[in-house]
């Protein structure tokens, strides 16, 4: 099943891109929603055991379930792909069904059958973030500056629940941060998602307004193609904060292609900014003295906290967001729990 998958990655690759509209760079074989299921389907049939954490399709088989999944009406094709996918790897009839329809028709009938015994969301332990970044004097610049691109820019153009919302950037490194992060933002190009050159394309719900200063982008780009008729919006990155919490949008979630640049001095200014928000899924930090990272890490109020690195996953691990970031936690043997039940048997010898 596992080397169906690979041998498909290159359609999974163009369904998620017609269905989200994802930059090809964004969405290659190593970095989609299948290329992730790979390594666990193939670590489940080697340990012959559900401890591991995988999507909720994957999660609900490998516990004994049989799972029913409705799709977005605005993006199928994956989800049929993969359906097509379980069957072509011999995987028996009933065992993966695939409803289309409205959310309101068909979501309803299925939410409210006594047939359904669970119902999950494909988000449905992690309920927003705005990550913050934390940049310390000691930071290497050559290994954080490209992450907060991608993090900011190019994982799902912004749209990534980890993706990079918040730079904090101690002041003594301010300037020179700001001046090479601009540099290459200004070179992002935007336009179809299915050209390789591409390398940001984004759809944002509303505008932000918050008084700071843009330093780059913040413009809505006109094309005289057929691209004219998409949502699009430069790579957006604002500064110019006294503060982080003078500023609301400082403390919200913004989908899409937009960062913030804050300073700080005091290092407890940071860990105070970044906390001063809602949610509390994910945060970095990037520090050469392990010791005042893990410092930092420790008081942070979110779930996962990488240092001098961002986004990677051991499925081994547990995953769960603070505060209105998540619902219940998954990742090694918390996986199993919502989809599973216990029963205790008292025998008397």
């Amino acid at each position: 099943m596992a080397n169906l998958f690979e041998k498909r990655s290159e359609l999974f690759l163009r369904a998620e891109i017609l269905d989200q509209g994802r930059a090809i760079q964004g969405a290659f074989k190593d970095d989609n929603d299948v290329a992730r299921e790979v390594p666990v389907i193939k670590h489940f049939l080697a340990q012959a055991m559900a401890r591991t954490e995988s999507s909720t399709k994957t999660r609900a088989l490998v516990c004994g379930n049989t799972v029913i999944i409705k799709p977005s009406c605005l993006a199928p094709l994956e989800v049929h792909l993969l359906a097509k996918t379980f069957s072509d790897a011999g995987l028996p009839k009933g065992v993966v069904n695939v409803v289309y329809g409205k959310g309101d028709v068909v979501g309803k009938a299925l939410s409210a059958s006594s047939v359904v015994k669970a119902l999950a969301f494909k988000f449905s332990f992690s309920l927003g973030n705005s990550h913050p970044m934390i940049i310390c004097y000691d930071a290497d610049l050559d290994e954080a500056l490209p992450i907060a691109i991608k993090g900011s820019f190019l994982q799902n153009e912004g749209q990534n629940v980890h993706s990079i919302n918040r730079i904090f950037v101690q002041a003594s490194l301010l300037e020179t941060f700001t001046d090479r992060f601009i540099r290459v933002v200004q070179r992002l190009k935007i336009g179809s998602p299915h050209e390789s050159s591409i390398q940001i394309i984004a759809i944002i719900q509303g505008a932000v307004n918050d008084g700071a200063e843009i330093l780059c982008g913040g413009k809505i780009p006109k094309f005289d193609s057929k691209l004219d008729r998409g949502y699009f919006l430069e790579p957006t990155v604002l500064g110019g904060f006294q503060s982080s919490v003078v500023n609301s949008i400082n403390s919200l979630e913004v989908q899409g292609p937009v960062v913030r640049l804050i300073p700080f001095i005091n290092i407890n200014d940071a860990i105070d900014g970044a906390n001063a928000t809602l949610y509390g899924l994910s945060a970095s930090v990037w520090c050469k003295d392990i010791s005042l990272a893990h410092t930092i890490a420790d008081r942070l109020n979110v779930g996962s906290v990488w240092i001098n690195s961002w986004l990677p996953n051991n499925p081994s691990m547990p995953y769960e967001g603070w505060k209105s970031s998540g619902l219940g936690r998954t990742g090694g043997a918390y996986s199993m729990d919502f989809y599973t039940e216990i029963k205790t048997v008292h025998v008397k010898v």
